[in-house]
């Protein structure tokens, strides 16, 4: 979701080049580099910013059956500006790559880490914003 609420609330929202609409909220939006303009209904101007928009399934399982076993990033590889940098719980940084891939699959040190939450944080040189979050390591048995 983005959105941005400024002036007297009598703004319309344009996300890339598709309709205004009154809400500040986009729904469904698909990973990459966005527009969103924000134009005043009276007339007065308008502002437009770049976003990011970043999905990712919350979890993935690398337990080496050929299915999620890395952590997969929608589109992240046509953004080659992008840094990615995973955390594990206590904030030691175990992953850091430019140009990321999709081939982390888990691992520190060649070692398979195990199952939890992972901390994630997502810049790119094109975007001012810094994109945190977490996502789950779940091997089964």
């Amino acid at each position: 979701k983005a959105g941005v609420i400024a002036g007297n609330g009598l703004n319309e929202f344009q996300l890339d080049a598709g309709p205004f609409q009154d809400s500040p909220s986009f729904e469904n939006v698909p990973s990459g580099i966005h527009t969103i303009t924000v134009r005043d209904k009276n007339g007065c101007g308008n502002t437009t910013t770049q976003a990011l928009v970043v999905n990712y399934p919350k979890f993935f399982t690398p337990n080496g059956d050929g299915y999620n076993d890395t952590w997969w990033i929608d589109k992240i590889a046509s953004h080659p500006d992008c840094k990615v940098v995973i955390a594990n719980r206590y904030g030691e940084e175990i992953y850091s790559t430019t140009n990321y891939q999709n081939d982390w699959g888990g691992t520190y040190k060649g070692q398979v880490l195990p199952d939890g939450a992972y901390y994630y944080v997502i810049t790119c040189d094109s975007i001012e914003k810094i994109y945190k979050g977490h996502v789950n390591i779940l091997k089964g048995k």
